[in-house]
């Protein structure tokens, strides 16, 4: 697998994209109940700003095409 840190959402493959999602989470801790604001975290230790909402029974998270991925090591 490439590298993906510091890589743009919308740079990524569907396939990357969907890899990631399926191994997502978020803090519930840590969202902003106005927006929906929060950081996704994933399973291969990157994380990217999104929001997540709920629809009907089923949680939705948003990533941007611009939000770009990180670590940690980053901040």
């Amino acid at each position: 697998m490439r590298e993906l840190r510091g890589m743009r959402w919308g740079q990524l493959t569907d396939g990357e994209r969907t890899m990631l999602m399926s191994q997502a989470y978020v803090d519930k801790d840590r969202i902003d109940e106005k927006t929906g604001g929060c950081v996704v975290h994933f399973e291969n230790g990157l994380s990217a700003i999104g929001t997540i909402r709920k629809e009907e029974e089923q949680i939705i998270i948003d990533i941007g095409k611009e939000a770009k991925l990180y670590s940690e090591e980053d901040e």
